[in-house]
């Protein structure tokens, strides 16, 4: 199951530190994560690792020595959501900005889908989605910008490649 949520990145804009480090918060899930301006590394605490760079998505197991690629959804793109029923609003809120994506009703109501804080210098820090259960709340805390090694992105090239099933639609 991929810890990322869609485009979260993306939707900050661009990334105006080299990097950072940082640890998330997903549900009960604390999953340390290494931010660059070109890749995503993902850990959790049972060896299940997500790296996204260079249009891919990996899913890395470093018990079982596995590999799989799931195609990346690429950029959201927020001028096209614009367009259509779909909106997105940008807003300052406090030191933040707020990103803000839903649909239109027939009505002309907004009603939201995902909402992201997001700090000036492009480093998200909270991300809230609407589902069919409720809010799920993630947020990111110890917040380290500065350079990271590039080899935090590298993918064990002896690792057995598996079949990954593509994301629920």
């Amino acid at each position: 199951m991929p810890f990322e949520t869609p485009a979260r990145a993306d939707e900050c804009g661009d990334l105006k530190v080299p990097g950072y480090t940082a640890t998330r918060l997903f549900g009960p899930l604390r999953l340390k994560v290494t931010v660059s301006p070109e890749a995503e590394r993902i850990e959790s605490a049972d060896g299940h690792v997500e790296i996204k760079k260079d249009g891919k998505h990996y899913i890395i197991n470093y018990v079982s020595k596995e590999v799989g690629i799931i195609p990346d959804s690429g950029p959201a793109d927020l001028e096209n959501v614009k367009k259509g029923s779909m909106y997105a609003d940008r807003v300052p809120v406090g030191d933040l900005t707020q990103v803000t994506i839903g649909f239109k009703t027939p009505e002309g109501n907004k009603e939201w889908l995902s909402a992201v804080r997001c700090r000036p210098d492009g480093i998200f820090v909270e991300e809230r989605i609407r589902t069919p259960k409720g809010t799920m709340i993630t947020k990111q805390v110890d917040i380290k910008p500065g350079p990271v090694p590039a080899d935090a992105f590298e993918v064990p090239s002896d690792y057995k490649r598996v079949d990954v099933p593509p994301p629920p639609q």
